[in-house]
């Protein structure tokens, strides 16, 4: 959206013109957009343009006053977006209870002075401030100290969980990896040894030969299973366990396995 804006406004380039840049830009991640798409992204720009520059006149805004006086002051959410490393940020600032953009502005720098000078216009407003919603930015989180040193500032709990999950999913592929160098060859041993003995009981009448081939034909996709389990990327778990990491699955599947050896002639 920041790219369609900047190449639009900054660059003056036509709609085809932005088109065909972001086609280019997007050819080497194997992905495409549609003109129609670029058209809703500018359009999306100039909302947030206009928010910004919103009049502080006019029954709108008078009405968002009062709301705000009947809330007691406002909850600030702040967060910055950067579509590719190395580019400008836009910053949000909106206020939490009625979701009003109070201002949004793209800067080159994320230091605590700018910071604090894009803030100045809500500290301007004279709107008690209630609570302060971040990521956990230094730079934020400072000039939100100084700004308003005795409101509350909390980190976004979207952020923290997702900061958070990367060290469960780093500690489980690292597990994962262990898991799989020194279970693969026993699963695919097992596997080809299971499929042998099912090859060789295919077509006998027998019940107690039935039955046996019954508890193999388990013991096969419970193998199978845990194969997959261990290479979420190339197959999908054939069982109901997608929702859990990979490597719990994988030992979810054993377990099964092993209640199953337990319960039955297994």
């Amino acid at each position: 959206m920041i790219a369609v804006g900047h190449l639009r406004l900054a660059r003056h380039q036509t709609l085809d013109e932005v088109h065909q840049h972001l086609l280019e830009r997007l050819s080497s991640l194997g992905l495409s957009i549609s003109r129609r798409e670029v058209l809703y992204l500018f359009e999306a720009y100039c909302t947030l343009l206009r928010a910004a520059e919103q009049t502080k006149e006019g029954p709108e805004w008078q009405a968002w006053l009062k709301q705000g006086e009947e809330n007691g002051g406002i909850i600030l959410s702040i967060d910055g977006i950067q579509p590719d490393n190395g580019n400008e940020t836009i910053y949000l600032v909106r206020d939490v209870l009625t979701g009003r953009v109070l201002c949004a502005e793209n800067v080159t720098s994320s230091e605590t002075e700018v910071i604090q000078a894009l803030l100045r216009p809500v500290v301007d407003l004279g709107v008690p401030v209630l609570a302060v919603i971040s990521d956990a930015q230094r730079s934020v989180s400072r000039a939100m100290k100084a700004l308003w040193p005795e409101v509350p500032h909390q980190l976004c709990q979207f952020h923290y969980l997702r900061e958070e999950s990367l060290l469960m999913y780093e500690l489980d592929r690292t597990t994962r990896t262990s898991m799989r160098k020194s279970m693969q060859r026993p699963i695919r041993d097992t596997r080809d040894q299971l499929a042998h003995h099912l090859q060789a009981g295919t077509g006998s009448s027998c019940a107690e030969q039935q039955r046996e081939q019954e508890h193999l034909q388990v013991l096969a996709d419970y193998t199978l299973a845990i194969g997959t389990a261990l290479n979420p990327r190339r197959a999908k778990p054939l069982l109901s366990t997608q929702a859990l990491p990979p490597t719990m699955r994988s030992l979810t599947l054993m377990r099964g396995s092993r209640d199953l050896a337990k319960k039955g002639d297994l």
